[in-house]
């Protein structure tokens, strides 16, 4: 149903939607809402759903929200490694498809100080964990993974490398 709705206000940044998908995403809550039980599967299809809504348009916000989903850290609720994988891949497919071949505008342009392809190179080939925003929602660390303070290469690479990818998508760069 969200993946469906997405689909077909591709490219729309509709508002409607983005409050339906915004429900089932922990990332596009705020800070201070309930912690809701939610599927893996509902928020990798919301995830998606996102990237589908807002594709082609280099919206900022969206652009921050799927490149820290990018790079999540895991908890409790990413124990399993396999769905650590799948979220972080959707997350790079959802910003690529949100910057598809807009590089080179989005580098010099609006989203400069992000530095995305370097911030993207990061999640390849590895190096330190971006230090977390004020805004972002405290979470407990999980229990059963540790990762120390470094980037896990095998769990971001894929979605990274996709992003970066699609991001230059026939800019001849």
């Amino acid at each position: 149903l969200l993946l469906g709705m997405s689909a077909t206000r591709r490219g729309s940044m509709d508002v409607l939607i983005t409050k339906k998908l915004a429900t089932q995403l922990e990332a596009l809550l705020p800070p201070t809402a309930t912690e809701l039980p939610l599927s893996h599967n509902t928020q990798v299809a919301a995830l998606m759903g996102l990237g589908l809504l807002y594709s082609d348009t280099g919206h900022r916000r969206m652009v921050e929200v799927c490149l820290k989903e990018l790079g999540r850290p895991p908890g409790p609720e990413l124990e399993n490694c396999v769905d650590r994988e799948s979220y972080s891949l959707t997350a790079g497919l959802a910003l690529g498809m949100i910057t598809m071949g807009k590089g080179e505008q989005l580098v010099s342009g609006g989203l400069a100080d992000l530095s995305l392809p370097s911030v993207l190179h990061n999640h390849m080939a590895g190096g330190p964990r971006p230090a977390p925003t004020s805004s972002s929602r405290e979470r407990p660390p999980s229990y059963q993974i540790k990762e120390g303070d470094a980037i896990n290469i095998d769990v971001t690479s894929p979605g990274a490398t996709l992003a970066l990818g699609m991001m230059y998508w026939r800019s001849n760069n």
